[in-house]
């Protein structure tokens, strides 16, 4: 989950409100579970892709945390 939504969320400007996140993923047609996973964002500014992804990140998901922390050390090697 963690990958996918770094790939659709790659090309957001930052910081970013939950409706644009919302929006972006509506426009690359995420499937209905992600959808659902991303309205639970709680409503605030994110001020970058790693702050979505660890809201998202359920914290009793010991593989989740992982392919999280997969995705954001990726991500700064980036920059």
């Amino acid at each position: 989950m963690a990958a996918l939504l770094g790939q659709v969320l790659s090309e957001l400007r930052y910081p970013a409100q939950r409706w644009q996140i919302l929006a972006e993923a509506e426009h690359w047609g995420v499937s209905p579970a992600l959808r659902f996973r991303l309205t639970g964002l709680p409503e605030r500014r994110y001020v970058e892709l790693s702050d979505v992804l660890t809201a998202l990140t359920p914290q009793s998901s010991p593989r989740a945390q992982t392919e999280t922390l997969a995705v954001l050390r990726e991500l700064r090697a980036r920059r």
